[in-house]
């Protein structure tokens, strides 16, 4: 990292931003999008959806692309961008900002709360269809504070959005149009009055400079495929005080040690299809085991669609280990409609042991539990998946 001669020294500065980089960008940031929710709204159809309003602090904002640690990008290519380019010459798209992302006025000018709501709500009223962007940016989240963060540090205080964004949501619900919210953070937030009064969520992070267009096209039909690598917690209330760094404290941090119900599990993610598992096995072979599973995609949507299959372990004994299990093995695949493959993991003694208080790796020679599927086991994943993982005993 430090010497003068890096074989990253000699790239041509030409070299950077060309048609390959772009698409590469392109394809991280729409694996990276997570489905939340979807009552069968999405993908949205050019033919069938005349006039779309595009609302929130986050619509057109090239900040809350970039994130923390970035770059700057040749071209952004906002929400705004990406949906207007997506949904065709025919349909109308309408935008408005709706509010300010942690202030109580849009306009500095302004001397009424909430002075852009009204004419969010009014675009709405005149759509077929209503996509709500918002969520953070790098003000509002990292790792040290910044002069222009109203909320004094780096730290989120609690999980709910900032300002007037809940309102703003609440209000475009009560004009009865469909409503899409695409939370654009870092990390996990409060989603409960989404997931209860929203058609679709989608969780975008912070997808980067063209981030808009894959946002966009996951909204007209690339099947999404990301699967969460956080827990979103129903509440910050849920969570032991920040100086109790156990993981076993009040109710559980992670998904590994968590005993209340999550909103959205760690592992979770939606798609516009649907895969199903089958002939699972698993052997030990001196101190790890050899994995396999057949993963078939079931559905009729029709395109290829990715499926992230996970593999977690689980120790019987529950006084060798009391977590609930853990994440050993990921898999990705492409598959067309109809199609399978056979995937295989090789666990390691590594995968199959524990630590002990004085870290200690102990190797447990008793039963453990492989689970493989697309979501962890628990009961959340199960019922919003409506699908449970395989499991077998080894």
């Amino acid at each position: 990292m430090f010497d003068n001669n890096v074989p990253f020294d000699n790239i041509s500065y030409l070299n950077n931003d060309t048609a390959e980089n772009n698409a590469l960008a392109e394809k991280v940031a729409e694996d990276s999008i997570v489905m939340l929710k979807n009552n069968g709204i999405l993908p949205l159809r050019q033919n069938s959806v005349k006039t779309i309003a595009v609302v929130g602090p986050n619509a057109d904002s090239r900040t809350a692309l970039e994130g923390n640690y970035s770059g700057m990008a040749s071209q952004y290519i906002t929400i705004l961008d990406g949906i207007r380019e997506a949904a065709g010459p025919d349909t109308r798209v309408i935008y408005t900002e709706g509010c300010h992302l942690y202030k109580e006025t849009d306009s500095d000018l302004s001397r009424q709360k909430g002075d852009r709501i009204a004419e969010a709500v009014e675009a709405a009223s005149l759509a077929d269809v209503v996509i709500c962007v918002l969520g953070l940016d790098a003000r509002l989240e990292g790792e040290e504070g910044h002069p222009s963060n109203a909320f004094d540090g780096g730290d989120k205080r609690d999980l709910l959005f900032p300002g007037l964004q809940t309102e703003l949501l609440k209000q475009l619900v009560t004009t009865g149009k469909p409503v899409i919210l695409i939370n654009m953070t870092g990390s996990a937030m409060d989603l409960r009055y989404a997931d209860e009064n929203c058609a679709a969520v989608l969780q975008a992070w912070y997808p980067g400079g063209r981030g808009g267009r894959a946002v966009a096209s996951v909204l007209f039909g690339k099947p999404p495929s990301g699967k969460l690598p956080v827990t979103f917690y129903k509440s910050s209330e849920e969570l032991p005080d920040i100086t109790d760094y156990s993981l076993r404290a009040g109710n559980g941090r992670t998904y590994r040690f968590m005993k209340n119900e999550a909103l959205y599990p760690f592992g979770f993610g939606l798609s516009y299809t649907k895969f199903a598992y089958r002939d699972l096995k698993a052997r030990r072979i001196e101190k790890g085991a050899a994995v396999s599973v057949t993963v078939k995609n079931a559905g009729d949507y029709p395109q290829a669609a990715r499926e992230t299959s996970l593999l977690f372990v689980s120790h019987n004994d529950k006084t060798f280990d009391a977590y609930n299990w853990s994440l050993k093995g990921i898999a990705e695949t492409v598959l067309n409609p109809g199609e399978e493959a056979k995937l295989t993991f090789d666990l390691t003694q590594s995968d199959l042991s524990v630590f002990d208080a004085n870290g200690n790796e102990i190797f447990d020679e008793g039963a453990i539990t492989i689970y493989v599927g697309g979501s962890q086991p628990d009961a959340r994943s199960v019922g919003l998946t409506g699908a449970a993982p395989l499991s077998v005993v080894i």
